[in-house]
This record gives structure tokens, C-alpha cells and sequence, in this order.
């Protein structure tokens, strides 16, 4: 931004753009002919005076035509604006400029000593009143540095002007992208000065220095609080107040209220209206009985702490069920963080099983314990908590984990050898058959790759989700010309948008092993509806073993497509098949009540359990493993009713599994209901800032 007084009819030069260049001494010695224009404009101005006395005080010719440019020093003074060196240095460094409607000084500010002088009022004065400031005061002067105001210098010093038809160079001529140097970037102007600058543009309306025209005031502004006195005369007021202008009503409580607060109660005590000022925001003002709990989480800390001690305030916090006790919150935080962090015992043994550690490995325990901090922060962070809110948040993760957990705490099935007596077989009696039995089966073919992968989908899609709570909590945090605000905006939209698709991932991976599931359950289903065929009416007091019509129980169990040839009296092997033998033995009393899916323990579901082979005795070892001994481990035939109370069993327990399916499914359809919500407030909102910027173009 330039500042230009064009008197005389000149063109008045700058180059302080971002990007300049100090001349070298040698640059200095250049005769005027051999310098060229570029290089010339591309110094400060306070060396361009240099040059112009060094060579006489000019007029002089730079460069040579019909390229080159006529450069005098004005007959009026300009005002040179440096920053300091360093941030708070006595030394004036690089060069700076300002454009706005400038206006006349008054005579109190002219008056006003360098110190005390606010920069954005000297910047908003014209070039003539800077000048007459700054005459007969050390050169340059140090302006503004108290009360946290920006330290600026400035000094009067001889115009540079050119030519009349020369037009100014622009830094999109020779300088990088315009956007390399944005305010608050190491070329551009620093915050403190964009800010000095917005606000001599338009000013700050403070209740005090700077305030709404007098004469629109509204008709009750110059009533006290303590010159109502019904309860009727009061509610009219409060019902007035609400609807005034935010600058009059923070100029009506520095007019009339107590340390920045003004109580109005009825009759009965009760606050009527309760409005306060900002500690941290001294222009803002706070209505205590328009506040929900969403607004209060904007409030800072202090402010938020400061809500208890205002009349109204205790009731406020007891309607919106918020504590003050951020301590007891952090408890309950610490509480998860420690049963995340708690060391299991390895309830796994054998060499044949898969063996997790006694802990979830850590960098799959870390996005849990990252959120939990995040959470502990924001808690330390607030002086009202909304105790709910912390407990769902909690209950959430917390419910993740021991998703994520009851995933990863499985095992692979166990297998051993048993032996049954089949008096189905062709030949007769004959010594009994081996055949392997199986246990802590928690899918069909008792492969559990599938419940790894969705272990590793959960765990994943975590580290999302807290990757994205982390950046999203660096983003509101900065501080500084960081991002601007549409592009703040979009970033925040983006992040929410992944967050969400992060979590519809994680559900809908949760039905897919649902499905895994309810898989296994019909195929036992399947089996126990073939047997039940097996049974003709006139035959339904009759008993049956579990498996398909005509084939035995050996074969069911081992090798399906084994044959007795009775040519040769002897068995043609099929090749092994332990299929059936695996799905029996999830669902069998004694091999199935072991390890339970993920999804039945999570849901505490009960596997319907059933007596469906003829165990034989057990056999314990000092290890605590069991064994199963002796022969005759063989299907229990049952009756027609037996089996339909099986399948009605099983039945039953997919219908509960399945009641699920519809509440994760909402779940999933109210997550991008809420990911489509995020895009359209960031659209408007990004759309408004628009038109604004439109307007304030046309205007």
C-alpha cells in the first residue's frame, strides 16, 4: 500500500514495495546516465535522496532515452515510515506505506508526545499535519510502543518525484507472485501495522474514545439501572437493551455499570439481565441470559470463569448442566488413559496360536492416547465444563478402543486329535477312527485373517481421526497472519469432511464383519435344516445325527468324499476336509464356549451352545489345557424336536445380531448428513465473505 501526495502535478515515487534493494556503495558512485531507472527505483527512499545530493540535488537524468526518466527532489517534504529493526528495537529498518482517506489532525493530537501517540492515528492524518507533527522533533521519531500499541518511525524527508508521463512501476513487474509477499509474510508488512491500518480505516467503536453518533442514542441510554424501579418499568428496559445496537450497549455499561457489569433483578431477587464485558475483548459485550452452552465454549477462560460470580450465574450453569470442577473432568480422562495404557495378561497359550503382546502394540495405542490428551488440554483450557459432553466424548473413545482391542485380543483356533466309535460305517465295528476336533472357533474355516484386516481398518482409520483432531487444534491455535479467513475456513471444512469419512469407514467396516459373522451363523443353520429333513412324519420320534441324509458322521466330519469299496471290503480316501468338523465345533457345548467373535463380546451375545457330540472324559494337564481322552467321540443323535430347538436358538441369536445392522446403518446415514452439513456452512460462508468483499469494491 503506497501513501501519495501528488503535489505540483508529479508523480510522486515509491519504492517501497516488498522486495527492495539497498544500494552498495558503489551503486552510489553510478553516474546518472549509466544507472538505470530499475535500479534506481528499487531502493529506499531515503536513498534515493542520497543518490539525488550525492549528484548535485538533481534535477538529474537517469538512465538514457528513450528509456530513461527526469528525478528531482519535490518542494515539499514526505514522511519516511520505517519499522523497527528488530520487534521493540530503537532502530528504524525496513521502509513501509499506507493508503487510506486521510483526515485533519486535531489539536489534541498534535499536542500528544511521540510515546503516547497511537501510530494509527499519525497514519490516519494527511501527509500535510504528519509533516508540521514531526518538524522540530529528532529525526526519525519513534512513535507509539506503550500499552502494547506497535513502534513505528517516521521522518520528514525531501519527495522524490519524476516527470510528468512516467508511470510507476508496480512489484508485479520484476518481483515474485504477488502472494509471496502477503501481509504478515517475511516481505510483507508485519500484523501490528495491518492492523494499525484497519484501524484508522475504521476505527474500533470502544464505548469511549470512539462511539456511535450521541444524538442517535436510543431513548432509555441515559437511564441507570437504579432508576427503575417496577418490575414492568425493568422488563421493558431489558427488552429494549437487547435490541440495541453491541456499541451502544458496551458504551451504556461503561457509562452506568460497576467494573464492566450491569445486574438488573426483579422483585423475587431474579436477574432479569446480566450484561458484562469481555475481559479479553474489551469491545465485546455479553448478554448472561442469551448465552447457551455453544457460546459459552467460544468465551475465553477468563470469561467463562468470571460467569459463576455474576448475578444469574449459578442458575445458568445449573440449567445448562455446566461445572466449574474442571479437576473432577480430568479425572475422568486420566481414568481412560490409564486403562488404555494398563498392561493384559497373556491369556494365550501354545506355539500353534497367534500371541498378542501383553499390550496393544503402542503405535496402534497412540491415537487413542493422543485424543485423550487433546481432550485433558481443551478441559485445562476452559473454566466451564459441560460434564456430559466430556462423558460422551469419553464414552466414545472408549468405546472405539475396546472395539479396536476386542479385535486385536483374538487367537487363532486350536486343534487336537479324538477318536469316535462309528457304527455307521459299512464294515461294522472297527477300531476307532481319528478325527480332529477344534476349538475357540470364531469363523467359518476358523480362518481369522478377516477379523486381522478389520483390526488393522479400525487402527488406520484412528490414526485419521486423530492425525486430524491434532491439526485442527494447531489451525485455531496460531496465531498471527497465518491464513486468511476463507482460506481458514475451507482448511477447517476439509478437516471436519475427513474426519467424518473416517468414521463412516469405521462402521461400515464393522457391519462387513457383522456380515462375516451372520455368515457363520447360516451356514450352522444350513446343517441343522438339512438334518431336520432327514425326518419324515411318521419317523419324527426317531433320532438322527447332525449332517446330511446318507452320508456318516466319520465322513461328515473328515473326509466327505471318502467310499467304501466293497469289492476290496476296504475305504478310498478323499482328500481331508475339516469344514464341517470347524463350523460344529463354534457352535458345540463343550468346544464352543470358549473365545468368543469380537462382535459377540462387544455386544454380549450369547452363542447358542449345544450338546451335539458324545464327549468323552476330560483330561486337564498342569498347564490348564484340556484334553479329551477315550473313544467314542462320536454326533449325538437327537430328535426332531432337539434339532428345531437348536435351529430355533440359532435363529433367534441372528435376529438379535441383525437388530444392529439397521442402528449402524443410521449411524453411517447421519455421518454424511453431518459431512454434507459441514460443506454447506462453509460454502455460505465463504459465499457471504464474497459478496461482502464485492460490495466493499463497488462502494
Amino acid at each position: 500500500m503506497v501513501i501519495s501526495n501528488f503535489w505540483g502535478g508529479s508523480v510522486g515515487l515509491s519504492s517501497n514495495r516488498p522486495g527492495w534493494m539497498m544500494p552498495t556503495a558503489g551503486d552510489l558512485t553510478i553516474a546518472p546516465a549509466a544507472l538505470t531507472p530499475d535500479k534506481f527505483l528499487s531502493w529506499p527512499r531515503a536513498e534515493q535522496v542520497n543518490y539525488i545530493n550525492l549528484h548535485g540535488g538533481g534535477p538529474l537524468e537517469i538512465g538514457t532515452p528513450p528509456n530513461g526518466m527526469s528525478v528531482s527532489l519535490a518542494d515539499k517534504p514526505t514522511v519516511l515510515l520505517q519499522l523497527p529493526n528488530t520487534p521493540g528495537s530503537a532502530v528504524p529498518g525496513q521502509e513501509f506505506t499506507v493508503s487510506h482517506p486521510a483526515r485533519d489532525a486535531t489539536p489534541l493530537e498534535l499536542a500528544t508526545s511521540p510515546s503516547l501517540l497511537d501510530p494509527a492515528v499519525f497514519l490516519a492524518w494527511k501527509r500535510e499535519d504528519q509533516v508540521t507533527y514531526l518538524q522540530g522533533k529528532p529525526s526519525p521519531l519513534a512513535l507509539g510502543g506503550q500499552n502494547g500499541q506497535p513502534k513505528i518511525f517516521a521522518s520528514a524527508v525531501p519527495d522524490v518525484q519524476a516527470g510528468a508521463g512516467v508511470i510507476q512501476r508496480t512489484s508485479g513487474d520484476d518481483q515474485p507472485i504477488p502472494y509471496y509477499h502477503l501481509n504478515g509474510s517475511a516481505a510483507g508488512s508485519p500484523s501490528s501495522i495491518v492492523a494499525a491500518s484497519a484501524e484508522a480505516l475504521f476505527p474500533s467503536l470502544n464505548g469511549g474514545s470512539t462511539i456511535l453518533p450521541v444524538e442517535e442514542r436510543p431513548a432509555l441510554f441515559d437511564t441507570p439501572p437504579s432508576a427503575l424501579g417496577t418490575d414492568a418499568a425493568k422488563r421493558d428496559f431489558v427488552e429494549d437493551f437487547n435490541s440495541w445496537h453491541s456499541a451502544y450497549q458496551l458504551e451504556y455499561i461503561k457509562t452506568h455499570g460497576t467494573n464492566g457489569v450491569i445486574s438488573i433483578a426483579g422483585q423475587d431477587g431474579k436477574a432479569l439481565l446480566t450484561a458484562f464485558i469481555s475481559e479479553t475483548k474489551l469491545n465485546k459485550v455479553y448478554i448472561l441470559q442469551s448465552l447457551d452452552k455453544n457460546a459459552i465454549a467460544t468465551m475465553s477462560k477468563a470469561d467463562q470463569v468470571r460467569i459463576p460470580t455474576l448475578q444469574g450465574g449459578a442458575a445458568l450453569i445449573e440449567a445448562l448442566q455446566l461445572s466449574a470442577d474442571v479437576a473432577a473432568q480430568l479425572v475422568k480422562v486420566d481414568a481412560l488413559i490409564r486403562l488404555v495404557s494398563v498392561l493384559r495378561p497373556d491369556k494365550v497359550n501354545g506355539t500353534t496360536n497367534k500371541q498378542p503382546s501383553q499390550l496393544m502394540p503402542a503405535a496402534d495405542q497412540k491415537p487413542f492416547l493422543d485424543q485423550l490428551e487433546l481432550l485433558k488440554k481443551q478441559i485445562g483450557n476452559s473454566g466451564l465444563i459441560a460434564g456430559v459432553d466430556v462423558e460422551t466424548k469419553i464414552k466414545d473413545l472408549k468405546d472405539r478402543y475396546d472395539r479396536a482391542f476386542a479385535f486385536f485380543d483374538v487367537k487363532k483356533a486350536a486343534q487336537e486329535t479324538a477318536y469316535m466309535n462309528n457304527s455307521d460305517r459299512p464294515d461294522g465295528y472297527t477300531p476307532s477312527d481319528p478325527i480332529t476336533i477344534f476349538k475357540d472357533v470364531v469363523s467359518l474355516n476358523g480362518d481369522i485373517s478377516g477379523i486381522e484386516n478389520g483390526y488393522k481398518i479400525f487402527i488406520a482409520q484412528e490414526r485419521r481421526v486423530a492425525e486430524l483432531a491434532l491439526r485442527r487444534d494447531e489451525v485455531s491455535s496460531i496465531t498471527g497472519a497465518k491464513f486468511d479467513v476463507p482460506y481458514l475456513v475451507a482448511t477447517l471444512q476439509a478437516m471436519y469432511n475427513l474426519e467424518l469419512e473416517a468414521h463412516v469407514v469405521i462402521e461400515t467396516e464393522e457391519i462387513n464383519q457383522q456380515n462375516a459373522l451372520l455368515k457363520t451363523y447360516a451356514a450352522m443353520q444350513d446343517i441343522v435344516n438339512q438334518t431336520l429333513q432327514k425326518f419324515a412324519k411318521a419317523d419324527e420320534g426317531g433320532k438322527y445325527v447332525l449332517g446330511i441324509a446318507n452320508i456318516d458322521d466319520y465322513k461328515f466330519l473328515t473326509n466327505p468324499e471318502r467310499k467304501w469299496d466293497a469289492a476290496t471290503n476296504k475305504w478310498i480316501e478323499g482328500p481331508d476336509n475339516f469344514t464341517n468338523a470347524i463350523l460344529i465345533s463354534m457352535f458345540e457345548d463343550m468346544l464352543g464356549k470358549g473365545q468368543k467373535h469380537p462382535l459377540e463380546k462387544l455386544r454380549s451375545i450369547s452363542r447358542p451352545l449345544s450338546d451335539i457330540f458324545d464327549n468323552p472324559p476330560l483330561f486337564v494337564d498342569p498347564q490348564g489345557n484340556t484334553h479329551y481322552t477315550g473313544q467314542d467321540y462320536d454326533l449325538k443323535r437327537l430328535t426332531h424336536p432337539q434339532w428345531s430347538t437348536i435351529g430355533t436358538r440359532l435363529s433367534e441369536t441372528v435376529t438379535l445380531i441383525n437388530q444392529n445392522s439397521q442402528i449402524k446403518m443410521n449411524d453411517i446415514n447421519s455421518l454424511d448428513k453431518q459431512r454434507n452439513r459441514h460443506f454447506e456452512l462453509s460454502n455460505n460462508a465463504l459465499a457471504k465473505m464474497n459478496e461482502i468483499l464485492q460490495n466493499i469494491g463497488r462502494a
